[in-house]
């Protein structure tokens, strides 16, 4: 099975992390979410992605948790709206 989500992975656009690192923020984004609406739900389903109607939330809360570990130089929510 996991073979299989590697080859999905493989074949969208979802943005790629860095494994272990907390030093990032992934936020989704529109472009994200494959174009097939099947594939969409099999990257749902995984985990690979949040529904499209929680992708506000999902964004929000990445922001909070990185803000949490990273006091010093926090980003702001506001920056995510502009990018929408």
């Amino acid at each position: 099975m996991s073979s299989f989500l590697e080859f999905l992975c493989d074949r969208g656009s979802v943005s790629e992390t860095f494994g272990g690192s907390d030093d990032y923020v992934r936020i989704v984004l529109p472009s994200d979410y494959p174009e097939s609406r099947i594939v969409e739900w099999l990257y749902v389903a995984a985990g690979l992605l949040p529904k499209r109607e929680d992708m506000e939330i999902y964004n929000r809360q990445e922001i909070a948790a990185y803000n949490e570990r990273h006091p010093e130089h926090p980003i702001s929510p506001d920056l995510y709206e502009v990018q929408m």
